[in-house]
């Protein structure tokens, strides 16, 4: 709820941000040394300014589908943690809950690919063919900013749309370096993720959909809590 109603203020405003006032929390700085040094690197001293804030999401939390042994759909990749969906814990992704499954289904995982290694499971299965020469690539700072404005912590089926075209436009390109190799890697996940999202058009779990006709009840709750709690400083 929070996530969404700082995307509301920052859309309904037309901010790149919210901010979160520390000034008043005393010894702000040694009480939450990590924030204080990642902000401090971008020139903001919580003792004396306002933080800037916005939404992040887990954009594949719980959406691989696997075994109880974390194999996927793919021949030799596994997965486990937050990126996996077992059916352990349902839709969400909470932070005790993932780190139990996490914990267990990383250790089932591992011994999967020991006994793959060592040629008693998969054998020669588990070679990964080799990568096409040429694969559809956007540049990964223009597909960041679409993912961000269209696939985050809010989503609807024009937004979701207009990220298909832009995916689905992606300059198919020689991969040359391992930059070329993650753009790709990271168009195709892109693609896979928003085809997912547009196939659900109800929200569950951290997929939200503001056009999902079960939000229009809370949706006067949402833009209210953004008005009245998260204003927005051009200061």
């Amino acid at each position: 709820m929070v996530a969404r109603a700082v995307h509301a203020a920052m859309t309904e405003n037309g901010e790149p941000c919210v901010f979160l006032d520390a000034r008043a929390v005393p010894d702000v700085a040694d009480r939450f040394p990590t924030v204080t040094a990642g902000v401090r690197a971008i020139g903001v001293d919580p003792r004396q300014e306002l933080i800037p804030v916005v939404p992040g999401a887990h954009y594949l939390c719980g959406g691989v589908v696997t075994d109880v042994d974390g194999r996927t759909s793919i021949d030799g990749l596994l997965a486990a943690g937050e990126v996996a969906r077992t059916g352990l814990h349902g839709a969400n992704r909470l932070a005790s809950n993932s780190l139990l499954e996490g914990l267990v289904m990383g250790r089932r995982a591992a011994v999967v690919a020991e006994d793959a290694v060592r040629g008693r499971v998969l054998g020669a299965d588990m070679v990964a063919p080799p990568l096409p020469k040429s694969r559809p690539l956007l540049p990964r700072r223009v597909l960041q900013d679409a993912m961000s404005a269209s696939a985050a912590v809010v989503r609807d089926a024009s937004g979701l749309g207009r990220l298909a075209e832009l995916i689905d436009s992606a300059p198919v390109r020689r991969v040359r370096s391992v930059g070329d190799v993650e753009d790709a890697n990271l168009t195709a996940v892109a693609a896979a993720v928003v085809h997912a999202a547009v196939q659900r058009e109800n929200s569950v779990g951290c997929h939200f959909r503001s056009d999902d006709p079960a939000f229009e009840a809370i949706r006067p709750v949402v833009g209210s809590f953004a008005t009245n709690r998260l204003a927005v400083s051009r200061t």
